[in-house]
């Protein structure tokens, strides 16, 4: 079963509002880049918008100089914004969630079922 959950982070300061669920663009591994956020940004200021999924496990062993890659966004205009973090490890889970934080990102879903065959297919969670 395909298990997908969000987390609301308390934000250091006021965060955009969430839309009552009129639209969202569901994080779509390959797709949902930050150039494709922005393009739907542009179309959408009511929009909440996901990122690409990142492996937990990818985030708390990542070098520091590495997280930029996967976890910078253009700030403030990419609000309202959420990570998606996958994996079945909740240690990694939990360490991942302050990394959304840290970032500024507004929330947090966690992917603990993806049924991508790139992940799925490859035995990861």
């Amino acid at each position: 079963d395909h298990q997908d959950i969000s987390i609301m982070l308390m934000p250091q300061s006021p965060a955009p509002k969430f839309t009552d669920g009129a639209f969202a663009v569901a994080p779509m591994m390959d797709y949902t880049n930050r150039f494709l956020r922005q393009l739907l940004r542009g179309i959408s200021r009511h929009a909440t918008l996901y990122t690409e999924m990142v492996t937990a496990n990818t985030l708390v062993h990542c070098p520091p100089s590495e997280l930029p890659r996967f976890l910078e966004y253009d700030a403030p205009r990419e609000h309202p914004l959420v990570l998606q973090v996958g994996g079945a490890d909740t240690a990694l889970l939990r360490r991942s969630a302050a990394f959304a934080q840290r970032w500024g990102y507004d929330a947090l879903n966690l992917n603990c079922g993806c049924p991508s065959d790139r992940v799925a297919g490859s035995g990861c969670f």
